[in-house]
């Protein structure tokens, strides 16, 4: 007998979005935008919350795509939470959801998890750069 209607790492991806906009909001008040143009660190506020909403979207999907996308997801907001030590402690639950949901994903798909921890470490050493490039740019003006 089926209990569910969806598969639990569906239910747990869509638990990790709705987790870090529960953890957005609050913590993005803590912060005073100022101006018209926010700085790269506001933008943080937008990013996080909707890499993870996509993920969970595209999980709801099935397939590959949906398993890539939640294992980027984890990537980034792992990268985050490292990044802003102190802000990114609060996303350390968002970070264990997501990465349990991509780990039950690839085992009931039967993959193998080297190329998805690849991806993972990638999407969070390409969040750094991007960190990085936008940094210089903005600090040259």
């Amino acid at each position: 007998m089926k209990l569910l209607k969806y598969p639990i790492e569906i239910i747990l991806a869509i638990l990790g979005a709705a987790l870090c906009l529960a953890v957005t909001v609050p913590v993005s008040r803590l912060f005073d935008l100022k101006g018209p143009i926010w700085s790269g660190p506001d933008l943080y506020f937008i990013e996080i919350p909707a890499v993870c909403v996509v993920a969970a979207g595209l999980s709801l999907r099935g397939g590959e795509l949906g398993r890539v996308a939640l294992w980027i997801s984890a990537g980034i907001v792992f990268a985050f939470s490292l990044l802003g030590l102190s802000i990114g402690l609060y996303y350390l639950p968002v970070l264990v959801l997501l990465i349990i949901s991509a780990l039950v994903a690839d085992k009931r798909a039967n993959q193998p998890i080297t190329k998805s921890v690849g991806r993972f470490f990638v999407a969070g050493i390409m969040l750094e750069v991007l960190n990085l490039v936008m940094a210089y740019f903005l600090s040259e003006y």
